[in-house]
């Protein structure tokens, strides 16, 4: 990781700290083949045949590095710390959205009320349900 220099690096972040928003996407293509390295490097731990690929974890991650505020940018090893760190995480996020789609978890939730289930009817109660002529005889004891 010694494609850009230091210096640039440090500048960079302390514009980006200091309120430009315009020095992360100077610094984002400074060290774009960096993090590149580092998501591919993230990526080798991950099933084969995930639809993520190393471009797109940086770009995700860039998405989500933008949004940081409160971060006191120490140096380019914190940056990279940092950036492996959210990449870990778009990684983690997008695992868990896999796993909640194969769960049902886009499924449309319906709660079932009386009136929904037979409307304009009332519902059997518990006695008149005991008054049931027709009983399985082989449940019972």
């Amino acid at each position: 990781m010694d494609t850009t220099n230091d210096d640039t690096v440090t500048k960079l972040l302390t514009l980006w700290k200091a309120g430009q928003p315009q020095a992360i996407g100077r610094l984002v293509e400074a060290v774009y083949d960096d993090l590149l390295r580092i998501a591919h490097r993230q990526m080798r731990g991950e099933r084969r045949g995930h639809t993520l690929q190393t471009a797109a974890l940086v770009h995700e991650a860039y998405l989500r590095f933008v949004e940081l505020r409160r971060i006191d940018w120490r140096d380019r090893g914190h940056f990279f710390t940092v950036a492996a760190a959210v990449m870990r995480r778009v990684l983690i996020d997008q695992a868990r959205a896999v796993q909640a789609r194969k769960r049902g978890g886009e499924a449309v939730r319906v709660t079932l009320d009386d009136e929904i289930a037979a409307p304009g009817k009332r519902s059997m109660s518990w006695p008149s349900i005991g008054r049931c002529s027709v009983w399985p005889s082989a449940t019972r004891p």
